[in-house]
């Protein structure tokens, strides 16, 4: 693998690296076309011990090789056959959590009984059958249908079964792909003809070392017909992983390298790639002009959250994409149901005065009406939703006075929402930075909107930051002001290390509350002590709005006060 621009990669002193590109989503999504998979794993008393454990070792290291395109489920076979998971009766995508279920349940098999093959491809045959008659028109891969056969060896010749599902038009082109396993394989004549009369691909599993390569090879087999169809068209994007450089969340879009010498024996490479940081999707909007109860969020063409403000993000490497539905931040509702399935169909239009809730924070939940107006972005895979409260306006801020920055450069009590204000400077930039940007119009900075309303704004916290200064409040803890242009100013400044977490407006759940009510809010903050629980200081804030043509903005956010308990504000 070769990386540009370089980076210097990642070292843990005493501890092994098994980083191997070839089992990345996006290489493994870009090498082959999705396919819909049926694994079956011999549980005869033959495949005891060390052949037992390398089957296991092996299903799992086929299961990491799929991705959320790909479609699949994991079935045992002696005498019997039957799903490993029980919850998973039928083909499922190839998720980071189903690929769970199917390892813990791979993990709990028993070795017995004798085999039976006409059994098992029996029943892995009419599972395709099935789930071709009642699966929704957008699951499954409709490409390759395949076998991946895990067996000691054997002489039992299925060869009726074979003749009988090839003869179904739904079942003709399933390939049979057989591993034959263990140190020392009984015969495995059978083996190579199913493979062969299928199609398929044979190939041995001797040991441990051999699984890694071994089980990987059926991807250059797969990916034959990608390479041989000639089309200029390839690209593929995966959907956002945290990267292993450190760069954050990122989604690639790939495209096969193909071995052209030979007319007849066109061979992958290779996978390339560009990668695209999710921050630069997310710029792509501003959150100042929707407000704070309003959202943007991004799905994938299977359902899944490229990004959404309830999203948690884990810092950590990871092997795979979360794979986390976009139903599970939505909720499971009627609405939500509809909004996501036009999505995933690539529709572009609008759902109006939708019942939605809101979870603000671990405590509060607010019922609200929304218009969700979404679409494709461009021809990649995937969607875009802006989510308004029904009702929402937006204050136009323009012609502000620019060149003396933000005034707020010696203002310590000051934090900024982690946005990306102008284009070529870092996200999430500190108030010197930001103010200097949009003094000298870098990149036009200062003619945006999200720069003028972050003018407009500062010039009044600057006023209401003298008045603070002028009349000091000995019964208030802490004074701030949060605006949905992304500015918080705290005073005093040495209580703003407690408002780190609460910058962000799209995060906020107690400015949220604030600007949808109609009097204060009130938000306890509690404290342990001994066995109990007591009081130890309340949040007292209410929404500041400005009124033009009869419109009301909530313009400069909410000004709210953090008194010890105990004390009348």
């Amino acid at each position: 693998m070769r990386v540009y621009p370089a980076f210097r990669w990642p070292d843990v002193p005493d501890v092994p690296d098994f980083f191997d590109v070839r089992r990345r989503s996006w290489y493994i999504q870009g090498s082959v076309s999705p396919k819909d998979m049926i694994i079956m794993i011999d549980t005869s008393g033959s495949v005891h011990g060390q052949t037992f454990d390398i089957m296991k070792i092996a299903v799992k290291a086929m299961l990491h090789t799929l991705g959320e395109n790909d479609y699949v489920n994991v079935a045992w076979f002696n005498n019997e056959v039957d799903w490993v998971a029980p919850c998973l009766p039928t083909l499922v995508p190839a998720t980071s959590h189903n690929k769970r279920l199917m390892f813990d349940a791979v993990d709990q098999l028993q070795e017995g009984n004798y085999t039976s093959y006409s059994s098992a491809l029996e029943f892995a045959y009419e599972a395709f059958r099935m789930f071709e008659e009642y699966k929704q028109p957008w699951e499954g891969s409709n490409c390759h249908k395949v076998i991946m056969f895990f067996t000691d060896g054997g002489t039992e010749w299925p060869e009726e079964v074979i003749k009988k599902y090839q003869n179904d038009t739904v079942t003709r082109n399933v390939r049979i792909f057989t591993y034959a396993s263990g140190p020392h394989p009984i015969p495995t004549v059978i083996l190579k003809s199913i493979a062969c009369t299928t199609n398929g691909y044979y190939n041995t599993l001797t040991a441990l070392a051999a699984i890694g390569p071994r089980v990987q090879d059926y991807v250059k087999i797969l990916g034959r017909p990608l390479i041989q169809s000639g089309e200029d068209t390839l690209y593929q994007w995966t959907n956002f992983y945290r990267d292993i450089g450190g760069l954050g969340m990122m989604a690639t879009v790939t495209l096969p390298v193909a071995n052209l010498t030979e007319k007849n024996d066109q061979s992958l490479v290779g996978v390339m790639g560009i990668d695209m940081a999710l921050s630069e999707l997310e710029a792509q909007y501003s959150k100042q002009i929707i407000g704070p109860l309003g959202y943007g969020f991004a799905i994938n063409q299977n359902g899944f959250v490229v990004f959404h403000p309830r999203l948690k993000d884990q810092q950590a490497y990871m092997e795979e994409s979360p794979d986390l539905d976009i139903l599970e931040l939505e909720g499971r509702r009627l609405d939500s149901n509809r909004v996501r399935e036009a999505m995933v169909l690539g529709e572009f239009g609008s759902f109006l005065n939708v019942s939605h809730v809101q979870i603000l924070d671990s405590k509060h939940a607010l019922p609200i009406r929304m218009n969700f107006h979404f679409g494709q972005i461009g021809n990649s895979t995937f969607r875009f939703c802006l989510a308004l409260p029904v009702g929402h306006v937006a204050l136009e801020v323009s012609s502000q006075s620019h060149e003396a920055g933000l005034r707020l450069d010696n203002n310590k009590g000051v934090l900024l929402a982690p946005w990306a204000y102008c284009d070529g400077l870092e996200e999430d930039p500190s108030v010197m930075l930001l103010s200097e940007a949009i003094a000298n119009n870098t990149n036009n900075c200062s003619l945006k909107g999200q720069a003028q309303h972050l003018l407009w704004d500062a010039a009044k916290i600057g006023l209401i930051w003298k008045e603070w200064e002028g009349t000091p409040e000995a019964r208030a803890k802490s004074r701030f002001i949060f605006t949905d242009s992304g500015i918080t100013a705290v005073y005093p400044e040495t209580e703003k290390i407690h408002y780190m977490n609460q910058r962000d407006p799209s995060r906020n759940g107690f400015f949220k509350r604030a600007a949808r009510a109609k009097a204060f809010v009130f938000d306890v903050k509690h404290k342990k002590q001994g066995k109990g629980v007591r009081v130890e200081s309340v949040l007292v804030g209410r929404k500041i709005a400005v009124k033009k043509q009869n419109q009301n903005y909530i313009a400069a956010g909410s000004l709210s006060f953090h008194f010890y308990h105990g004390r009348n504000p």
